[in-house]
């Protein structure tokens, strides 16, 4: 508590503050004389005070009993407070002053509290919790000449605070919370620490706010106008604030502070600079109305950084100086705005884009590093004002792109593709920038891994060099005075070039497409020289002057595409010099080569096919793919469904079905009907058939004669059975009978062919006449069907009708039989070539026709106990006329529909054997007969074949093998035959031939009638 014996002087001195309030609380600053007065007063007394202290935190509550004055204790409760200091709406007044210096540690006002306004003209500490307001209305404090001073993790709430020439201060980690701060001229906010701005709202009014040490601007929303400026030290950084800079008001970044992710927007003359090792952070920065940003002082060493920040100049413009860098900042000019580096500034790695009436330059030694440069509309990138980091003019851009205009400058080297970016510049490329800089020519260097793209009309007068990646020019740099092209590097494209010399790879064209070298074009050794095939054409350079060769040609077929038999890939107009020395072919299995050569003034290359070497093809796939190589090499090429064959996943089983196999199998069902036909008109089991001597059994149908002399004696000789039925001389028998058989043929690997079943069945009927004692003539007619399958290959059927004759003549025990037969077989064939995405369904039809003779021989020899033992031999010889035929294609595809060339196909088999004969039972009315066959049959002519060509492919034919008989085959066969009175006889057996690769199951029945 205070005492003191001139009472008189403090009342006086409180009545002056009092008598000031309410202009204070009005005008704010009118304070300040009753203020000094009073201060003056105070200071006069204490010479005459003598002051009893005790000291300890208190907690007091706000009364204004004595007056408005912070230190007066009778002003509260329980004496001036150093712990809470309690206000409510009890206090006989809501302002406070402070003159003295004064440490609080919590401000707080109850819910009734009203407006409290705090004047400070001395400094006023706050170290506890700070400004703690239940109330609805704010607390202001106004501070002019003095200091509020926020320490320990205080907070202004949401105070408003208005400094009007004095200083407020936010220490270690205060924060101003939601408070509503204003600066006025000559007033200063300083944070230190790690103190933050919270989410305050400050208004800077010609004034200094400023962050140090490692504390942050938060939240806030910062407005500086009238030269204001807030100012960022040490490692403090602008938090997430909202930060407006007009009216040549300013914030600026120094040390190592940053920006972080504020957002700051510098209109009406507003500005930002970076000086030291500051950076941009993750900022958004707007710059309007000649707004600026700076990044470094002019000329300095310092090293600036606009991070990863997002710049926009919008009217507005980002200076860099010193040693600054864009780092991997994205910036945009628009609307004017502009971008320019200085000093030994470098774009870095960050990408910025220029729009229509905007500009990026480059001054002193300033250089794009990797950055991403793109233009929009009009925009411009000027290089011209720079000598490049060294002095040697050489300026590098880590990539270019958009439709506006690039300038190179004079003397300079705009060295391309430092980031390995893709890009493409639809505009210009020029040696300066419109009417103004220095003339003379700008060069142009391509590095990097990406593919640098000009499709616009460039004149830059300087040489090219394509160093690493790929420069694609489908506009024009005719305008250069050269271009290399080194052995990492790659041009193309369908534009025009100057003078070319190529170390790496020149690959013209756009997918199929042409490039023009507007002079000559030189292609060294080790170079390539690199074009894309289609089956409608390929890349193609033409060349204005001279051509010389060298290197390797490199073909691609694109994928989908199928090769054709001739390109043409280079022509020049002034002549060709030099060779390949190599030729490769890419995109095409190993079957293709490829050779180059020259035609006149043009480069041809010369695609052949060589199906027919792959390893492992059979006969028939080679027979075809062979055909297929003819078509190619000797025409423009295999198109529609044939090209779909060469890109086919399984080339081989493609060419089987190509093949057309199954026209084979008629001729072997043709053999098959023919031979059981023959077999049916000679079979010796047919009523004695030949098979007996004079004496015995009759030939063919014909009535059994009396004996003869001549059988009696050999009768005495080789003992004949007896005659089995008595009977009446016979001339005349007719009989009918079935046939039928299935026969199954092993394929051959090696050859090609496929297993083929055939199966056929027919009836007949003939008659025969005993022309003398020892011979029987005979006719006999067939009509039946066949059908033949190769599996998953095709299949086929025929109905034929055939006519016969048949004779035999007996001497003795001996016969000799014959017969002979013609027959028309109409044929159809059905098979379907698939592929992926292809269904070809082929039909084939033709009428053949067939003869065929058998001629046998044998001597029945007679053992004991009614049993015959008959050696023999046979021959029998058949042919086959299959017409000249084409298949007909079901699927409308106009495929792979064969044309069969006419073809006979011939066939000789012998026999020998033994056939036996034994009666079972006799009566006086009928006898039963059991007959058997062994033997061994061999084919003197087994190939089954037919001769094709494709009806829509050059003629080219060739030969497909089918499956064939076995060269030799066991036969077998049982059968009965049952002999009745009155001229009639019934007949059964079954016939086989069995072999590894062959077998084949017959049987035949009949009835016989003679009279």
């Amino acid at each position: 508590m205070i005492r003191s014996n001139h009472r008189g002087a403090v009342a006086a001195a409180c009545g002056a503050v009092r008598h000031a309030h309410p202009e204070a609380r009005r005008r704010g600053r009118s304070l300040l004389p009753a203020l000094l007065a009073g201060a003056a007063l105070l200071a006069g007394a204490a010479l005459a005070t003598t002051v009893v202290a005790t000291a300890h935190g208190q907690d007091s509550t706000w009364t204004a009993a004595n007056g408005i004055e912070w230190h007066d204790p009778a002003n509260w409760s329980a004496g001036v407070p150093t712990g809470t200091a309690t206000f409510d709406s009890a206090a006989g007044s809501p302002a406070v002053y402070v003159v003295y210096d004064a440490s609080i540690g919590t401000l707080a006002f109850t819910a009734d509290a009203p407006a409290y306004f705090f004047g400070v003209g001395a400094t006023l500490t706050v170290t506890g919790t700070g400004v703690d307001n239940a109330s609805a209305s704010a607390p202001t404090f106004w501070i002019w000449g003095g200091t509020l001073a926020f320490t320990g993790s205080s907070s202004a709430g949401d105070a408003i605070i208005d400094n009007s020439g004095g200083t407020v201060t936010f220490a270690g980690s205060s924060t101003a919370g939601t408070a509503t701060i204003g600066i006025s001229w000559g007033s200063t906010i300083t944070f230190g620490g790690s103190s933050t701005a919270g989410a305050a709202t400050i208004t800077n009014d010609g004034s200094v706010l400023r962050f140090g040490d490692t504390a942050t601007a938060g939240a806030a929303t910062i407005t500086n106008t009238n030269f204001g400026s807030v100012e960022f030290l040490g490692s403090s950084t602008a938090g997430t604030a909202s930060i407006t800079n007009s009216q040549y008001s300013g914030t600026s970044f120094g040390d190592q502070s940053s920006a972080d992710h504020a957002t700051i927007v510098n209109g009406m003359r507003g500005s930002t600079g970076f000086t030291g090792n500051s950076t941009a952070g993750f900022a958004t920065i707007t710059n309007q109305q000649y707004g600026t940003t700076s990044f470094g002082a002019v000329y300095g060493t310092e090293t600036p950084t606009a991070g990863d920040a997002t710049i926009t100049n919008d009217r507005g413009t980002t200076l860099f100086w010193a040693h600054a860098t864009a780092g991997d900042a994205t910036i945009t000019n628009s609307n004017g705005g502009s971008t320019v580096f200085n000093a030994w500034s470098t774009a870095g790695s960050a990408t910025i884009v220029t729009t229509t009436g905007s500009k990026t330059e480059f001054y002193d030694y300033a250089t794009g590093g990797l950055a991403a440069f793109v233009t929009t509309g009009t925009g411009s990138v000027n290089f011209g004002g720079s000598d490049g980091a060294d002095g040697d003019g050489r300026i590098t851009a880590g990539s270019i792109a958009g439709s506006g205009r690039y300038s190179i400058g004079a003397g300079n080297t705009l060295v391309v593709g430092g980031n390995d970016q893709s890009t493409e510049v639809s505009g210009m490329i020029a040696d300066r920038s419109g009417c103004c800089g220095p003339t003379g020519s700008g060069a142009l260097e391509k590095v990097g891994t990406g593919t640098l793209t000009l499709s616009g009309s460039n004149t830059y007068t300087g040489t090219t060099l394509v160093e690493e990646g790929a420069l694609i020019v489908d506009g024009s740099i005719a305008s250069s005075s050269g271009l290399t092209v080194g052995v990492d590097g790659t041009i193309g494209g369908t534009g025009v070039l100057p003078s070319t010399t190529v170390y790496g790879t020149l690959s013209p064209g756009n997918s199929i497409g042409t490039l023009t070298v507007n002079g000559d074009l030189t292609l060294a050794v080790g170079s390539t020289y690199r074009v894309e095939l289609s089956s409608s054409g390929s890349d193609l350079t033409h060349v204005t002057g001279t051509a010389t060769l060298g290197g390797t040609l490199a073909a691609v077929l694109l994928p989908g595409e199928t090769a054709a038999r001739r390109y043409t890939v280079l022509t020049a107009d002034g002549g060709l010099s030099g060779s390949f020395s190599d030729v490769t072919l890419a995109g095409l299995p190993s079957w293709y080569t490829a050779v180059a050569g020259t035609l006149g003034d043009d480069v041809v290359l010369d695609i052949t096919l060589a199906l027919a070497g792959i390893a492992g093809l059979s006969g028939d796939q080679r027979q075809v793919a062979a055909t297929l190589d003819r078509a190619f090499d000797t025409g423009p090429g295999l198109t529609g469904l044939f090209a779909d064959v060469l890109a086919a996943p399984s080339i081989p089983a493609v060419l089987t079905q190509l093949s057309g196999e199954i026209a084979t199998g008629a001729t072997s069902a043709a053999f098959r009907q023919t031979d059981q036909f023959l077999e049916l008109m000679l079979d010796p089991f047919a009523g004695g058939r030949g098979a007996g001597p004079a004496g015995g059994p009759a030939l063919a149908f014909a009535p059994a004669p009396a004996g003869s002399p001549a059988a009696t004696a050999v009768a005495g000789a080789v003992k004949a059975p007896p005659d089995l039925v008595p009977d009446v001389p016979r001339r005349w028998r007719v009989w009918g009978g079935g046939f039928g058989g299935d026969a199954r043929y092993r394929g051959d690997a090696a050859a090609g062919s496929h297993d083929l079943s055939v199966r056929n069945w027919g009836l007949a009927g003939g008659a025969d006449y005993r022309a003398g004692p020892d011979l029987v003539l005979g006719l006999a007619l067939a009509g039946g069907e066949t059908a033949f399958s190769l599996g998953g290959l095709g299949s086929g059927r025929g109905s034929t009708i055939q006519v016969g004759g048949y004779g035999s003549w007996r001497a003795g025990a001996a016969y000799v039989s014959a017969a002979g037969t013609w027959g028309a077989f109409d044929v159809t064939t059905d098979r379907t070539v698939t592929m992926p995405g292809v269904a070809d369904r082929l039909n084939g039809a033709f009428t053949g026709q067939g003869v065929g003779g058998r001629v046998e021989t044998g001597m029945r020899l007679a053992v004991p106990g009614d049993v015959g033992v008959t050696p023999f031999a046979a021959v029998t010889a058949q042919a086959f006329r299959a017409p000249a035929h084409a298949e007909t294609d079901a699927a409308g595809l106009a495929g792979f529909a064969l044309a069969y060339a006419e073809r006979t196909t011939s066939a000789v088999r012998s026999e020998l054997g033994a056939r036996f004969d034994a009666v079972a039972w006799r009566t006086a009315d009928a006898a039963l007969t059991l007959r058997g066959r062994l033997g061994w049959a061999h084919e003197f002519s087994t190939e089954r074949a037919a001769v094709a060509s494709f009806v829509n492919l050059s003629p080219a034919g060739f030969t497909v093998l089918g499956a064939s008989p076995a060269a030799d085959a066991a036969l077998v066969s049982a059968g009965a035959e049952l002999t009745l009175s009155r001229g009639v006889t019934l007949r059964a057996g079954f016939d086989g031939q069995l072999a590894g690769a062959t077998q084949i199951y017959s049987g035949t029945g009949s009835l016989a009638v003679a009279w």
